[in-house]
């Protein structure tokens, strides 16, 4: 019996020992090793049939921080980003590369990748850029991708991803650029995208959306970008977008007359661009705008009696232009 109890003892000990030792080695601590092994994993998925293949230089026995495409944080202990853009590259991206734990950058743009977009892209919980626009990927948006809370730029632009977009991805509380043009896009445009406030630029341009384009979208302030052609969808744009910034920007040109059909704009600010010409008539057609900025740019002629018809407006700048006559009376100097 003795005998007995202590082979039980020791068989009890030798599971104990073996079950710690796999989850020691289950968790054991990501590190530029493991960046390296994740790497060589993403190479093996890849074929480049190009002169001067930077893969190449991933030599297992050179530190991934002089890797041609990877770049390193400053101390050289974990790999921060990746770019290989433009180098006509064929195959899938490996799913290890969510082991890639400190990974901020991620620019596969411009190649030849098929496959669909791993799971594992949820684990970069570091990650700022995604932008694997211009490729060949299929497949859906993974909805796990919300819990990389700080990226800023997600760009998928030219593929042939399907399905709907994930209502996680209004979880984003940091994201500028949503690109998802040019793919393959169903279901109706929800309105949770305008949870995302700090959107800049929106392109859902060329898919297949449908439904109505909800009124929320004009609740994005810092909105300076939005492409929703080529949809299925339904309603009047003019009806929703209640403020336009798209001032500090390289645009020249002039104002087009059309200006006059966005109806529900609140807020217009043009300012420090490079526009020209006349200010339009249609401006006036404007009922609801309170806020107008068209300063610093090259306007030129009079200004419209119009803009006597704005009645709910309260902040007008038009300063440094070449404009001459004088404001209608009926704005009155406390709007100026």
């Amino acid at each position: 019996m003795e005998f007995l109890g202590s082979f039980i003892i020791i068989i009890k000990f030798l599971i104990v020992l073996v079950l710690g030792s796999y989850h020691m080695l289950e968790a054991s601590p990501l590190s530029i090793t493991t960046d390296k092994e994740a790497l060589i994993s993403f190479k093996s998925q890849i074929f480049i049939e190009h002169p001067n293949n930077p893969l190449s230089t991933w030599d297992q026995n050179l530190s991934p921080c002089n890797w041609s495409g990877v770049s390193c944080n400053e101390l050289g202990q974990r790999v921060v980003g990746i770019d290989l853009s433009g180098l006509r590259m064929t195959g899938s991206i490996s799913p290890h590369i969510g082991n890639l734990s400190f990974l901020r950058s991620l620019e596969l743009q411009n190649n030849q990748l098929n496959g669909e977009l791993p799971d594992q892209l949820g684990d970069l919980v570091r990650l700022r850029t995604l932008n694997v626009s211009f490729n060949s990927i299929g497949g859906v948006i993974p909805s796990n991708i919300s819990q990389c809370k700080d990226l800023r730029i997600l760009d998928l632009m030219q593929n042939q991803i399907s399905g709907r977009i994930p209502i996680e991805i209004s979880y984003f509380t940091q994201l500028q650029v949503l690109n998802l043009a040019r793919n393959q896009l169903s279901g109706d445009l929800s309105s949770f995208l305008s949870n995302i406030s700090s959107l800049v630029d929106l392109n859902l341009g060329t898919n297949e959306l449908g439904g109505p384009i909800p009124s929320d979208l004009g609740h994005l302030m810092n909105l300076k970008f939005l492409d929703l052609t080529i949809n299925n969808l339904t309603g009047n744009l003019s009806r929703v977008l209640t403020k336009l910034y798209m001032g500090g920007n390289d645009i020249y040109g002039t104002i087009p007359s059309s200006i006059g059909e966005l109806r529900a704009l609140d807020l217009l600010n043009l300012s420090y661009c490079s526009l020209s010409g006349e200010i339009p008539s249609e401006i006036g057609l404007l009922n609801e705008l309170r806020v107008l900025g068209l300063a610093n740019n090259k306007f030129s002629g009079e200004l419209p009696n119009s803009l006597g018809n704005l009645q709910l407006l309260t902040r007008i700048d038009l300063s440094k232009n070449k404009l001459v006559g004088s404001m209608p009376n009926t704005l009155g100097t406390s709007k100026i």
